[in-house]
């Protein structure tokens, strides 16, 4: 990533951190005045902008998700195939030549 990228990411990972306290802030103060249910929206809201800030910038899985499709089995890089039917047909012709 380039720094001016780098660095918008982080503003952004920033405003958002910075909207999730301040929503944190006023659902406490409505919270103490007894209104529970508009409370719990903003608590709601604080937890979006949270989600937000966490979700911003290069995402991991992306960057490892080639490296997970080399582990995967193909064809051929088992020990055994797998294939029952062909392990009887293979004993089978052992038995009687």
């Amino acid at each position: 990533l380039s720094s001016s990228k780098t660095e918008s990411l982080s503003d952004q990972r920033e405003a958002y951190s910075q909207a999730a306290q301040s929503l944190f802030d006023k659902a406490k103060l409505i919270a103490e005045g007894g209104q529970y249910s508009e409370a719990g929206s903003l608590i709601l809201k604080a937890l979006d902008q949270e989600r937000r800030a966490q979700g911003s910038g290069p995402q991991v899985l992306q960057l490892i998700k080639p490296a997970v499709e080399l582990l995967i089995d193909q064809a051929g890089d088992r020990i055994r195939t797998g294939d029952v039917q062909l392990g009887k047909l293979t004993f089978y012709h052992e038995l009687h030549p």
